[in-house]
């Protein structure tokens, strides 16, 4: 019983659900939770508490009792106070805005087992990384370890500027325009290229580039990965920084992101609350939710997605991405210490809904609880609600009701036409009707209509909508 609570608190620094081990023995069960209105596949990292088997042999299946596959993150059990774990990546499919279930076990031994020397005698000359999963091909200079290419498989596509590449800038600005608020004309860009270790490690679900990098007064661990399946790269920084502005007018140190596109970009999207905004190239920074893209031809988008920072700049064709500034006012030094910071550098459709999709997908990313086998009255997965994806309407909420009938779902059309949809959701439906902001009954000339499980509606172009969805219990 010795991991029965384990790690209460682990992660919460990430304002993530802390990852409590409610488990014991060789047989484990994690339920991981969907946040998407559609199914999703994707690589969901698990924290394993105080496990006494081999790790050499462990397996995990689904709720159909079917393998799933896997890739150990740590190959020996970590420390954590008096408690020991390790991290494993499965390959998890959970249905939309729902729950999958999911064992893992020490299997038995098909064959007898035998080890490898851990070091070779020999290694591999220092060429450039590459990172392929079939969807995305991404090349790291060898030296900087910087994007210098970046092409989408299916056309055979380069994104990234010939000659040039992505990756970190650090940027002096000038102070007399600088505050928390505004980020201040540039003076001067530098590339972060003078890394000091540059690691890789390969895997059936998870390539990942581990690359560090002191300047200045800070230092920085940057992670670099590619998920099979994924459409972006996932870089995860823990910066910590001590730069500083003086008040003197001495210019301002900035931290950003920077994507250089591959042809003239006439048009960038950002994400804003209820929809989507299209802007021309600007010299200043523009908010986004979740996203800033540089529209290119062919329908694709070279786009920034970020967990915590919403600042983004598309000008001279390329795509820039805030993330600190050590600006003096109103605060002196606003920004000193420990930040964690996650970035995904992709290549997407342009189309405002799948662009959204993406995003959220990113942004939102699968979660997991640890439990004990018991007896249970839900079924091992299950579905609350799906929305059809063949329409510009994407969900932005779903809550209880605050007088507490029904749930009700927020909706918006992220395009400039009105856009049908149907809503399925996993138990029968007895009544559907609009409301307002308040909850409070709306008007609309087209009701919502309900057959069994399913309502169909239509939603104004560029408009928001919300639905009091009352089910059988």
């Amino acid at each position: 019983t010795q991991s029965e609570g384990a790690g209460a608190g682990y992660g919460i620094e990430n304002f993530s659900a802390p990852v409590t081990s409610r488990s014991s023995g060789l047989n484990r069960l994690f339920h991981v939770f969907n946040p998407s209105a559609h199914t999703r596949q994707s690589v969901v990292e698990l924290t394993v508490w105080d496990w006494v088997g081999n790790l050499a042999r462990i397996a995990f299946t689904d709720a159909d009792g079917k393998a799933v596959a896997h890739q150990l993150v740590d190959y020996s059990l970590q420390k954590y106070w008096d408690h020991q774990y390790f991290r494993v990546l499965i390959d998890a499919t959970v249905p939309a805005l729902g729950y999958a279930t999911f064992q893992m076990k020490e299997a038995d031994l098909s064959d007898y087992p035998f080890f490898y020397q851990p070091d070779n005698r020999t290694h591999d000359g220092f060429d450039d990384t590459v990172m392929d999963n079939g969807i995305l091909k991404a090349v790291f200079d060898r030296q900087s370890a910087e994007v210098v290419s970046l092409v989408d498989k299916a056309s055979g596509k380069e994104f990234i500027k010939t000659g040039d590449s992505a990756g970190l800038r650090y940027y002096m600005t000038e102070s007399s325009s600088s505050n928390a608020w505004l980020i201040g004309r540039y003076i001067s860009e530098s590339k972060l290229t003078g890394n000091t270790k540059v690691r890789k490690t390969n895997g059936p679900l998870r390539t990942t580039l581990e690359i560090d990098i002191p300047f200045g007064a800070s230092s920085m661990h940057v992670s670099v990965s590619l998920d099979k399946g994924a459409s972006s790269l996932q870089y995860v920084l823990k910066v910590d920084w001590h730069e500083a502005g003086k008040k003197d007018g001495s210019p301002i140190p900035m931290l950003a992101f920077v994507a250089p596109a591959n042809e003239d970009v006439s048009e960038y999207r950002y994400d804003v609350p209820g929809g989507v905004m299209a802007r021309k190239p600007l010299h200043h920074d523009v908010p986004g939710l979740q996203y800033g893209a540089a529209l290119l031809s062919e329908d694709k988008a070279l786009a920034l997605v970020a967990d915590s920072k919403y600042g983004y700049r598309g000008a001279d064709n390329q795509i820039v991405l805030t993330l600190i500034h050590a600006a003096t006012s109103p605060d002196p030094y606003p920004e000193r210490g420990i930040h964690d910071i996650k970035i995904n550098l992709g290549v997407f459709s342009a189309c405002p809904k799948v662009l959204e999709e993406n995003a959220t997908d990113i942004t939102h990313a699968m979660s997991y609880i640890s439990v004990n086998p018991h007896q249970g009255t839900l079924p091992l997965q299950a579905s609350l609600l799906e929305l059809d994806e063949d329409t510009g309407v994407v969900i932005s909420g779903v809550k209880g009701a605050e007088d507490g009938k029904g749930i009700i779902v927020r909706l918006c059309n992220v395009l400039d036409k009105a856009s049908d949809a149907a809503l399925r959701f996993g138990k029968e439906i007895l009544s559907a009707q609009w409301v307002d902001v308040l909850e409070q009954p709306a008007n609309s000339s087209s009701a919502p209509k309900t057959s069994a499980n399913a309502v169909t509606l239509s939603v104004g172009a560029s408009s928001m909508a919300a639905l009091r969805i009352i089910l059988k219990q």
